[in-house]
């Protein structure tokens, strides 16, 4: 795994996602996974090369309304093998499955103006000043933890996940 480049919301090669960011105050965990999969078979009728302006429309589908009820952003999509994200995201393709056969070129960040695209957990904050042997730690221990997608959210974005590892790795935050 390279490091440098890997981020703890997508931890490809654990097949693990992480969306807390992409609502607020979700309902139950089964509510949430039946809106992922409702967006995803929605999102499917793009076809395989969707262009921007698809995307637009994806985006766009229920006016300016972002959240559902249940609190998830209705761009959230499940592209396979754990992966959940948003195909809104510039660097969508980065995260896609390596066997998916979904082609997402966008040049721009279509979820500007649509969601806080600057908004950074506690996870993804330490992340980024933990020194490579540190990220591996942390890697291995979620691994070993074997959360689903939805669990992972939850502790990622309630702060709960990366306290629990410092203390567990005898570390201060």
């Amino acid at each position: 795994m390279d490091y440098e480049k890997l981020v703890p919301c997508q931890l490809r090669e654990l097949n693990l996602s992480c969306f807390g960011c992409c609502g607020n105050e979700f309902s139950s965990k089964e509510e949430i996974l039946e809106e992922i999969e409702e967006n995803s078979k929605e999102f499917s009728t793009l076809g395989k090369k969707p262009s921007k302006d698809e995307l637009k429309s994806f985006r766009d589908r229920y006016g300016k309304q972002v959240l559902s009820q249940k609190g998830l952003c209705y761009s959230l999509v499940d592209f396979g093998k754990g992966c959940v994200g948003c195909p809104l995201h510039q660097k969508v393709k980065e995260i896609l499955p390596k066997s998916s056969n979904l082609t997402l070129e966008i040049d721009e960040d279509l979820r500007i103006g649509e969601c806080d695209v600057n908004y950074e957990c506690d996870t993804f904050k330490y992340w980024k000043l933990m020194s490579l042997s540190q990220r591996e730690d942390f890697v291995k221990w979620v691994k070993e933890k074997e959360f689903s997608n939805y669990d992972y959210s939850i502790e990622n974005i309630e702060g709960r996940l990366i306290r629990l590892f410092f203390e567990e790795m005898g570390w201060s935050i």
